[in-house]
């Protein structure tokens, strides 16, 4: 009875060790998906403000060029 109840117990910690390992790995690849989608935002807000910096310029050059003529 006792090796049986043992072995129960070995049996469960390797099947709870199987599931840590594979929670881990979930966790590591949400990590990197995460990094991964953090480096895009950073870039489009970069992209952003250069559209945003451009059109500032270019309003700025239609307001000179609209005074200019009018």
């Amino acid at each position: 009875m006792k090796e049986i109840t043992s072995s129960t117990y070995v049996d469960q910690a390797k099947s709870l060790q199987q599931t840590l390992e594979y929670k881990q790995k979930q966790i590591d690849s949400l990590s990197t998906s995460n990094t991964e989608l953090q480096n895009s935002i950073k870039d489009l807000d970069e992209r952003l403000s250069a559209y945003k910096q451009s059109r500032a310029e270019a309003d700025e050059i239609i307001q000179r060029l609209f005074f200019l003529f009018f």
